[in-house]
């Protein structure tokens, strides 16, 4: 039995993180540049979608093509 994680799994985990700091920043952007506070609520929302859309990116950018379970 493998005990290694796929690279996709890896890549995702990554895009999923760069996502969630990606609207931390954005969410200090609006707040320092323009003055519009996201409620809590509003910035969890945000973050679990990029979250997902950056997990899918980069587990689709390493995959290798094969779609069958192994």
């Amino acid at each position: 039995m493998a005990t290694s994680i796929n690279p996709k799994v890896n890549a995702a985990a990554g895009g999923a993180a760069v996502a969630a700091a990606v609207t931390t920043i954005g969410a200090w952007a609006l707040r320092q540049f323009a003055g519009v506070e996201l409620p809590a609520d509003v910035q969890g929302a945000v973050t679990i979608v990029l979250a997902a859309v950056g997990a899918w990116a980069a587990g689709y950018a390493k995959s290798d093509g094969r779609h069958a379970a192994e």
